[in-house]
C-alpha cells in the first residue's frame, strides 16, 4: 500500500472506531482493505474499542476525590453570592457602566446635532457684514432703497 491509501485507510478506520462511518465509506474501507493483514489490524482495534467501553473507570485516590469535591463546593458558593460573571472575569456591574456610559454619550450626541448646544463659534464676535446691513436698513416690502440712500448718500432713516 502506498503512503497516501494508508493514510486513507487510517482516517477510515478512525472514523468506524469512532462509529461516524457511512455505507459509502465503509465499502470503500472494505475495497481497500482486501489483504487479510490490514482486516486483522482493524478487527484488532476494534477489539481494543469494545473492551475499552466496557472497562470501569478506575477510582479515584481518595485525597484527590475530597479536593475536587471541596473545590465544587466553593465554587458553587461563589457563583451563589457574586453577581453574573463574564468570560473575562468581569462582573454585572462593568455591563452596567458601559450601558451609562453609552446612552449618555447618545443622547449628548442626538442633543448637539439637533441644535440644542451651543457651537464653539456662536460666541464669537464676528464682524459686520453687508448683508447685515442690508438685512438692518431693508423695507417690509423688500425694497432695498432704503440701504442704498443710507450706504450711498448717508441718510439716515
Amino acid at each position: 500500500m502506498d503512503e497516501k491509501t494508508t493514510d486513507r485507510v487510517e482516517r477510515l478506520v478512525g472514523l468506524e472506531l469512532d462509529g461516524r462511518l457511512d455505507e459509502a465509506a465503509r465499502r470503500e474501507l472494505d475495497r481497500l482493505l482486501r489483504d487479510g493483514a490490514a482486516v486483522r489490524v482493524r478487527d484488532e482495534m476494534v477489539g481494543v474499542r469494545e473492551l475499552l467501553r466496557r472497562a470501569e473507570a478506575p477510582a479515584l485516590p481518595p485525597l484527590l476525590r475530597d479536593r475536587i469535591v471541596a473545590r465544587v463546593a466553593v465554587a458553587r458558593d461563589e457563583r451563589a453570592t457574586t453577581p453574573l460573571r463574564l468570560a473575562g472575569g468581569g462582573t454585572l456591574r462593568l455591563v452596567q457602566a458601559i450601558t451609562v456610559a453609552a446612552a449618555i454619550t447618545l443622547g449628548a450626541t442626538a442633543w448637539v446635532t439637533s441644535g440644542g448646544a451651543v457651537r464653539a463659534d456662536d460666541q464669537l464676535e464676528h464682524p459686520r457684514t453687508v448683508e447685515d446691513e442690508l438685512r438692518e436698513r431693508t423695507d417690509d416690502d423688500g425694497s432695498i432703497a432704503p440701504y442704498l440712500e443710507w450706504r450711498f448718500l448717508g441718510a439716515e432713516r
